[in-house]
C-alpha cells in the first residue's frame, strides 16, 4: 500500500470533530506565516504629530492608525441658562436615585456587602467585609455627599479568617474602592481609607502563592 493510501486511510478513520480541529489549526498556522513573513510598508506618519480639531485618528505605536469614530462628550465650555438648568436637573435626579438605592442599604443592611431588596435582608457573597459599603464611597465623594459617618465602619471591617472571600472580587471592590475613594477624597482622616486597603491587601496576598503565580479563585485565610 502506497503512503499516500495509508494517509487517506488514516484521515478517513479520525472522528469529524478531529477533521474541523486539524482543517483550522493548519488554516491558521498559514495565515500565522503568510503575516510573519509578508512584507510591511511603514505608513508615512509623524508620530509627534499634534491632532486637529475635528480629526478621528488615534495615532499609536509603529505607526498603527485607528479610525474609530469618537465617543467622547466634548466638554461644555459655554452654556446657556436653560443649559445648565436642564444638566443641573439631570445631575440632581441620579443623585436621587443613587440615596434612594442607599438609605435602603443604609436603614436594612448597613455593613453587610448587599441588601436583598425584596425581603430587606442583608447578604454576604464577597467576604461579609461590606462591599456595597465601599463600592458607594467613592460615588458618594462624586456627589459631594458627606461621608463622616462611613469612615468609622470602614476601619473597624476586620477581615474574617474563615470566610471564604473572592479573590477577583476583594481586589476590584475592596482595595480598588478604598483606593479610589482615598484618591478622591479631601477628608481629614481619609488615611482611614488607604490604611485598610493595605490591610485588606495583605491579608489577601497569600492567594497569590501558587505554583503557576495564578490566584486561587476563592481564598479562606484558614485553609
Amino acid at each position: 500500500m502506497s503512503k499516500k493510501k495509508m494517509v487517506k486511510n488514516v484521515l478517513t478513520k479520525l472522528p469529524h470533530r478531529w477533521r474541523y480541529i486539524g482543517l483550522v489549526l493548519t488554516g491558521s498556522i498559514i495565515l500565522y506565516t503568510t503575516c510573519l513573513f509578508l512584507p510591511m510598508e511603514p505608513l508615512d506618519i509623524n508620530p509627534t504629530a499634534v491632532l486637529t480639531e475635528g480629526t478621528s485618528r488615534l495615532y499609536g505605536l509603529h505607526n498603527f492608525v485607528s479610525r474609530l469614530p469618537k465617543i467622547q462628550q466634548d466638554i461644555i465650555t459655554e452654556e446657556t441658562t436653560e443649559e445648565r438648568d436642564v444638566r443641573e436637573q439631570r445631575r440632581e435626579s441620579i443623585k436621587q436615585s443613587f440615596l434612594y438605592g442607599w438609605n435602603g442599604y443604609k436603614t436594612y443592611a448597613l455593613g453587610a456587602d448587599e441588601l436583598k431588596p425584596l425581603s430587606n435582608r442583608s447578604s454576604n457573597p464577597f467576604g461579609g467585609l461590606g462591599a456595597t459599603l465601599v463600592d458607594s464611597i467613592g460615588t458618594m465623594l462624586i456627589m459631594e455627599l458627606d461621608i463622616d459617618e462611613l469612615l468609622p465602619l470602614i476601619e473597624n471591617i476586620k477581615v474574617k479568617p474563615d470566610e471564604q472571600m473572592s479573590v477577583f472580587e476583594t481586589t476590584i471592590r475592596y482595595v480598588g474602592g478604598l483606593l479610589s475613594a482615598f484618591e478622591l477624597s479631601n477628608h481629614p482622616k481619609k488615611h482611614i481609607l488607604l490604611d485598610k486597603a493595605e490591610e485588606i491587601g495583605l491579608a489577601l496576598l497569600p492567594a497569590f502563592e501558587t505554583a503557576f503565580g495564578l490566584p486561587h479563585y476563592h481564598f479562606n485565610l484558614l485553609r
